[in-house]
């Protein structure tokens, strides 16, 4: 119950910049992990919150460092990734990371993030066709990576993708509640991605 928890503490701490509590929470995560072979699955998401928190501190090198872990991680355990949704997300999550801190003087983080989604979409069309939140996140992800690295026609076929599915979305109260910050971010890039390739958002 605390690693599920954890999250929601960790994300709390997080957005109010309180690194040093997140600091201490990950520290406790580590602790469990250490003493729980059950809860090893969870050890992406752990690396991810920790590089999130390097990157707020301006620690870039670790931050890297344990993206890489995380990707090492999820790789191995392929077959947890496509029974569980969660998983997927983690490589969505590390992903998007990738894609933040790359610039196109380097192009090893974008390599990294398109190899990584590329698989998460095949799976996805293989596995889990119904899953429309997380081909959502896909797609959105791959505009985001290709307008970054100024790829264009990719960038403009990958956001048409995602904004047509997320039009397609039944509405639910409980699921806009708590995607609502994610949708915001959505509609904000949307915008932008219209001005530039009249995706008619």
């Amino acid at each position: 119950m605390f690693l599920k928890s954890q999250n929601f503490v960790f994300s709390y701490f997080y957005g109010k910049s309180d690194y040093e509590k997140c600091r201490v929470i990950l520290l406790r995560v580590n602790e469990i992990l250490e003493n729980n072979v059950h809860q090893k699955f969870r050890m992406p998401c752990y690396f991810i919150q920790w590089a999130e928190l390097y990157i707020s501190l301006n620690e870039i090198e670790k931050a890297e460092k344990c993206l890489s872990k995380a990707e090492k991680l999820l790789f191995s355990q392929k077959n947890i990734a496509i029974k569980d949704l969660s998983c997927i997300g983690d490589y969505i999550d590390v992903a998007n990371i990738y894609i933040n801190l790359s610039n196109n003087s380097d192009k090893t983080n974008f390599q990294k993030a398109e190899k990584i989604l590329k698989y998460v979409e095949e799976v996805v069309n293989e596995k889990r066709r119904n899953d429309r939140f997380s081909k959502l996140a896909i797609y959105y992800c791959l505009g985001k990576l290709y307008f970054k690295e100024q790829r264009w026609e990719y960038s403009k076929l990958y956001n048409q993708k995602s904004f047509d599915l997320y039009k397609k979305f039944t509405y639910n109260p409980n699921v806009a509640r708590d995607l609502k910050h994610r949708i915001d971010s959505l509609m904000k890039y949307w915008k932008f991605m219209d001005r530039k390739f009249k995706i008619n958002t």
